[in-house]
């Protein structure tokens, strides 16, 4: 707890059937980090049928989930995204914490489900995102021959706000890519990594 809140730290945690439940996070000292309580013994832990995720008021204007200019526009982009494949379940968000998504499907306690929440945690950030499926982004996209920008730009941008990146910030000094956009269990993955400096380089035939 005491790394996650210094100055420029960050934790960033995925559900998972075994990330909430009884022997997950809630038994460790993540538990004082992460911006969500937990459910109790018994109660149930997981919410397995598919959903479309519903942006708060809060997530209409967080940075993490702007793709369009046009607060209207952009949240007609997330209201027809691919359905989530279910999430971990939580009791609610902690005092403080911004829920920025909701399961509109799934209620914990007569409120929808959380499925993102975001706080500042001493210096440092910390972010809950209680589903493990946000990969329907991209591969439900690409099947029907459309581009990965809500996937792409989520993912991107919510690692800009972890670290404190503004969205007009210039690039970062990394780019990652993989040689392709899905795999098989057991096949070899190819990753690229470029550093920013090295690319501006070669573009300019230095």
């Amino acid at each position: 707890t005491e790394w996650a809140s210094q100055e420029g730290h960050a934790i960033l945690v995925l559900g998972g059937y075994r990330s909430f439940g009884p022997n997950g996070f809630a038994s460790t000292p993540l538990a004082d980090v992460l911006r969500v309580e937990f459910t109790g013994e018994g109660d149930p832990d997981q919410a397995d049928e598919p959903f479309t995720m519903s942006l708060t008021a809060a997530g209409q204007v967080h940075p993490i989930f702007q793709i369009q200019n046009d607060r209207v526009q952009n949240k007609v982009l997330w209201d027809q995204a691919a359905q989530l494949a279910g999430c971990s379940l939580v009791k609610r968000a902690k005092p403080g914490a911004t829920v920025l998504a909701t399961n509109p499907i799934t209620s914990v306690d007569d409120k929808p489900a959380v499925v993102v929440a975001v706080q500042n945690f001493g210096q440092g950030k910390s972010m809950v995102v209680t589903t493990d499926t946000t990969w329907r982004w991209s591969r439900v996209a690409r099947l029907k021959g459309q581009g990965d920008l809500l996937y792409a730009r989520f993912w991107s941008q919510s690692v800009r706000w972890l670290t404190g990146r503004g969205l007009d910030d210039e690039q970062a000094p990394l780019m990652v890519t993989t040689d392709r956009p899905g795999y098989a269990d057991g096949e070899a993955v190819g990753v690229r990594v470029v550093s920013r400096d090295s690319a501006a380089n070669a573009a300019q035939g230095l």
